[in-house]
């Protein structure tokens, strides 16, 4: 699984979030650390939910409790949190951590 690079956001239960326009996944990291990437989300709702007032109520409101139609999967591994050089670097260090 490809890491997204993330950026902060400014939220009470969201850390970072990032997006890849190819795959069409939202990437989310809470501020448990915890990283979740969601299926089908179209760059209208990454960019709504990046101009939102409150990125988390936004999140629980369209996304979080539209399961059926976001599916989402559990991201192992460090936090991928800033540039991409950072998402390049923590794929590194997992890399390295598992010879």
């Amino acid at each position: 699984m490809n890491l997204i690079p993330m950026n902060p956001v400014t939220s009470g239960s969201l850390s970072a979030v990032g997006y890849d326009p190819v795959t069409y996944t939202l990437a989310v990291q809470f501020k448990s650390g915890a990283i979740y990437h969601y299926a089908n989300v179209d760059s209208n709702t990454h960019q709504a939910l990046m101009n939102a007032e409150s990125k988390g109520s936004f999140f629980r409101l369209t996304i979080k409790s539209n399961a059926g139609m976001f599916p989402h999967t559990k991201v192992d591994g460090p936090a991928a949190v800033g540039t991409a050089d950072s998402a390049t670097n923590a794929a590194i260090l997992k890399s390295d951590m598992r010879r």
